[in-house]
């Protein structure tokens, strides 16, 4: 998850690595749990205009395509039910009280029965928005009554990391949120309530529409961040609910008339090939695809075709890590 590498792209970033990728919400086994880990990377990686974040299958495929291909009911790890459920509170109090009403409700049962007592909705949520602090840190600070950030590392670089410790601790007298973040990582009775327990998601815990709005919530703060979304369509189509490339997402990110939903937000995409070793592509090929599907499935002709796909090369372009193209070539 990406809370495991957020100390990683920070420091990254103070070593003068302007931008950063991460490949996420395309291994899901409910849609909400798929669009919670885009909002993870999100909150914990700090990425920033110019940045990208790969597959986001989850903030593509229309929730009705995938409701369709999945079961009555899904059973998810009670851990992750209780992410899931903070992440659509979240998200959703907003701009539909039913859904977060029934989202807060799950996590403040599920919250009870992963840490053993009564925790606030606030708190939950609080502490769990934590993660991204560097752990080593996080333990020092919470089992040592005069730990200063000043003295926790000779590295200048880490000594951020324990800053932003040391600033969460000096908000309450017993560092409790601290103490209960560590419990969340290293209480062996509580993992086991968390990661070897269960919960059973209805088909109708959420509807279509409500699916529809969590997605483009999280969209929103994809396009207002102005990241970069890379899209494997070829990848996606052989290992997700796609059966054919016409059905794949990047047509609705395209604003394809036809497949653009009411609702979503402009958002700059680029092309990837993803792993050619397994899936035997190449980036020429990716373009290609796209191209014949506008053409025959969307009746384009060749000028607008190839309009829309070099659009699309344009972005991947201009928004390119390595400035020095030659080098890259």
């Amino acid at each position: 998850p990406p809370e495991v590498f957020a100390s990683a792209f920070r420091l990254c970033r103070r070593f003068g690595i302007e931008h950063a990728t991460y490949h996420v919400g395309e291994d899901f086994v409910h849609l909400i749990g798929g669009i919670r880990q885009v909002d993870d990377a999100l909150r914990f990686l700090g990425l920033r205009s110019g940045d990208r974040l790969g597959h986001c299958t989850s903030l593509g495929i229309e929730p009705g395509t995938w409701q369709s291909s999945m079961p009555v009911r899904t059973m998810v790890r009670r851990g992750d039910f209780l992410l899931d459920m903070l992440s659509l509170w979240r998200h959703m109090r907003y701009r539909d009280g039913c859904v977060a009403s029934r989202a807060a409700t799950e996590a403040l049962r599920v919250g009870r029965l992963v840490f053993g007592e009564e925790l606030s909705l606030e708190e939950l949520d609080g502490v769990m928005g934590l993660r991204h602090l560097h752990q080593g840190f996080v333990f020092e600070a919470s089992r040592k009554v005069d730990w200063h950030w000043c003295g926790a590392s000779l590295d200048n670089d880490l000594r951020e990391e324990a800053e932003m410790v040391y600033e969460e601790a000096a908000k309450t007298k017993d560092k409790r949120r601290l103490k209960l973040l560590c419990r969340w990582w290293e209480d062996e009775e509580l993992s086991k309530r968390a990661w070897r327990c269960y919960e059973e998601i209805p088909g109708d815990f959420c509807d279509v529409s409500e699916l529809l709005a969590y997605q483009q919530s999280v969209l929103s703060e994809v396009s207002r961040r102005r990241i970069i979304m890379e899209t494997l369509p070829t990848s996606n189509v052989r290992i997700s609910q796609y059966r054919e490339m016409k059905e794949h997402h990047v047509f609705r990110w395209m604003k394809i008339p036809g497949r653009a939903l009411e609702g979503d937000p402009d958002i700059m995409i680029c092309l990837g090939s993803d792993d050619p070793g397994i899936f035997a592509g190449t980036l020429k090929g990716e373009f290609y695809h796209l191209y014949s599907v506008l053409r025959e499935e969307f009746s384009m002709s060749d000028d607008e075709a190839l309009a829309r796909v070099a659009a699309i090369n344009e972005r991947g372009r201009v928004y390119r890590f390595h400035h020095r193209a030659s080098a890259v070539l």
